[in-house]
């Protein structure tokens, strides 16, 4: 037999996802891009050997570089 029972509400459920990035942080934009076999492959391996997907992988290096060349290109993209 099934009741309805209301439940209390001192009882806290957990966050469930990852909690929402300020607009100007969110990654909301798609480049789309084809790679060669051979590239996807070295890029998957440097994927398993840090232990990260292939998407994160490819969004840190887009970040590294981009804060390398920020140096030589003053006032463009950071």
């Amino acid at each position: 037999m099934m009741t309805n029972q209301k439940k209390d509400p001192s009882t806290k459920k957990a966050d469930r996802g990852r909690l929402a990035l300020a607009s100007k942080e969110a990654r909301s934009n798609r480049i789309v891009t084809f790679v060669t076999d051979r590239q996807l492959e070295a890029l998957a391996q440097m994927a398993v050997e840090d232990s990260r997907t292939l998407s994160s992988l490819v969004q840190i290096m887009i970040t590294q570089h981009l804060k390398h060349n920020s140096n030589n290109h003053k006032g463009e993209v950071q």
